[in-house]
């Protein structure tokens, strides 16, 4: 009898911007509310389920334990009318970054549904450039990073 394997791959076809800024989670969304004209708001913590992870000096961790799970803040918005589902994801937690390619990103600005203006991701990342919260913005391409399915929240 042949075995059939199901191979499930996401749409990584979404607005995908990077965020340096030091203020806290709740500060930055106060100011990106204020610029996109949208509220966002606070959601539980995403939690990676991880099990192993392996140190950069060959130390293994082990998430056993639910205080060692990595957590990272999280507020969304959903706009009924453009149908486009902004998230706030932070890239750091006290276990380690969210997507290590981006070591330099403290927030990930996700906006996906029926996105399809380029020009418009562009008008964001300098709206939210002028914003006194945000030191700098800039659109990240999800295909090329490794681990993109970490910005898959559902």
């Amino acid at each position: 009898m042949a075995i059939k394997k199901l191979v499930l791959d996401y749409d990584y076809d979404f607005l995908l911007i990077g965020i340096l800024s030091s203020v806290p989670d709740y500060k930055l969304c106060w100011g990106i509310n204020k610029v996109l004209n949208i509220v966002l708001k606070k959601e539980q913590d995403l939690e990676l389920q991880l099990h192993d992870k392996e140190m950069n000096d060959g130390l293994k961790l082990t998430f056993d334990k639910p205080e060692m799970t990595p957590r990272y803040s999280m507020y969304t918005y959903y706009n009924e009318v453009t149908h486009l589902r902004y998230t706030v994801a932070s890239n750091r937690s006290v276990s380690g970054l969210l997507i290590k390619e981006e070591q330099s990103v403290d927030f990930f600005l996700v906006v996906d549904g029926l996105y399809d203006d380029l020009k418009k991701g562009d008008s964001i990342v300098n709206d939210l450039r002028k914003q006194r919260e945000i030191i700098t913005a800039y659109k990240i391409d999800p295909n090329n990073l490794k681990s993109k399915q970490n910005l898959i929240f559902e």
